[in-house]
């Protein structure tokens, strides 16, 4: 007991390490204590999934701070960084704790539903996903009226089906171009400064709260339900339905909702579906083998603590880099996370992610100076989902 005690706290650890550290990802912990097999395989199970979770929270802190995009996460990059500049950081990772618990609270109470849904849903939903996605691209084409989402949709999807396809490493360096150079670039042109942050959060309705929760539950039964289907795209769709609403604080908390909602969903799918749906997960099936009723709820367990504990780190971090972030003259810290993230991508993929974040960061900048909302940068994985499902 007191061995997986210490695996679990290990797991938070971890788990927190890897959310400050962009490219950092638990995944990677899996593969290593896989091969490792250094420990008790259900501790170590429960180990891989408090690192899972803690990561879906404390991720959104660079993300919000410094523009540094975990994969799921980039697209509170753009309202996260528009609060940041309004003395709003801290509450923009605020937000994401609140749709990372709500989702939790969520899973747990329909759990016993999703048993009988989620199979069935499953089986029905693979020969259609490709028509579900082109459907939603359509759509938010059709409501933009404008060539240059078409064009960046384009161009990041010609991307994605080069990186993916040729490169071992494409992620990270492809979505830190599409999302965070791109944009840290262009707003050296500017003026901007860092405002003194504001660690009080302003007024939002419980009614908000848990629509944009729901949005993030939602998403993450996608996540789980929808072969093809990642926490990226996911993210895509929550920001399509939440379009109308020009409050960015409900799609906070809805893709902080995406985020947990995914590492649950991608583990619980082992149960569900016999699927696992992340790295994490496969790592745990390998472990355990067939998933039992009495390991699921020691899953649950340990996701309820663990993201009661990163909750409550997260939000430290969030105060800590708040009271002290804003002192920073703003050209010189843009300059300086240029330089890590740029050095991340090397040290991750050398030269071939520097030539893919050369390029995503064209891209990005497309869609910037076009005036095309960035999310439309999606298509890098979007358009490879879609000709994957449809037979290409």
């Amino acid at each position: 007991m007191l061995e997986i005690a210490i695996l679990i706290a290990a797991g938070i650890l971890l788990g927190a390490f890897a959310g400050l550290l962009p490219g950092v990802h638990p995944n990677l912990f899996a593969t290593l204590f896989l091969a490792a097999s250094f420990a008790d395989p259900f501790g170590t199970a429960l180990m891989l999934i408090a690192a899972s979770v803690t990561n879906s929270f404390v991720a959104f802190v660079p993300s919000v701070f410094l523009g540094a995009p975990e994969g799921g996460n980039e697209l509170s990059i753009l309202p996260g960084h528009t609060m940041l500049l309004e003395g709003r950081g801290y509450e923009a990772v605020r937000l994401t704790v609140i749709g990372g618990l709500l989702v939790v609270a969520a899973a747990l109470v329909t759990l016993p539903v999703l048993a009988y849904v989620v199979p069935v849903l499953y089986a029905l939903a693979r020969p259609h996903l490709h028509w579900l996605l082109s459907g939603v691209l359509l759509y938010a084409f059709w409501r933009d009226r404008s060539v240059w989402p078409v064009v960046v949709v384009a161009l990041s999807g010609a991307l994605g089906l080069l990186a993916l396809e040729n490169f071992k490493e494409p992620l990270f360096p492809m979505l830190t171009g599409l999302f965070g150079t791109s944009g840290l670039l262009y707003s050296l042109k500017g003026n901007d400064s860092i405002p003194q942050q504001n660690l009080q959060c302003e007024p939002f309705s419980s009614k908000s709260y848990l629509s944009g929760g729901l949005a993030g539950y939602l998403a993450g039964v996608a996540v789980g339900i929808l072969p093809g289907i990642g926490v990226s795209q996911a993210a895509y769709l929550t920001q399509e339905a939440t379009r109308k609403d020009k409050d960015v604080r409900r799609f906070l908390v809805a893709i902080g909702g995406v985020t947990t909602a995914d590492a649950m969903f991608s583990l619980l799918a082992l149960w569900l579906i016999g699927n696992p749906r992340s790295g994490v997960a496969v790592s745990v099936g390998e472990l355990l083998g067939q998933v039992s009723i009495s390991e699921v709820v020691a899953f649950l367990g340990v996701i309820c603590f663990s993201a009661a504990v990163a909750a409550a780190v997260t939000l430290k971090i969030a105060e800590f880099v708040s009271i002290r972030f804003w002192k920073i003259e703003y050209k010189t810290l843009t300059l300086l996370v240029l330089s890590g993230l740029v050095a991340a991508v090397f040290l991750l993929a050398e030269f071939e992610g520097l030539g893919i974040l050369a390029l995503s960061t064209c891209i990005g900048l497309v869609a910037i100076l076009s005036g095309a909302r960035r999310s439309y940068c999606m298509g890098c994985l979007l358009v490879p989902t879609i000709l994957f499902f449809a037979g290409f």
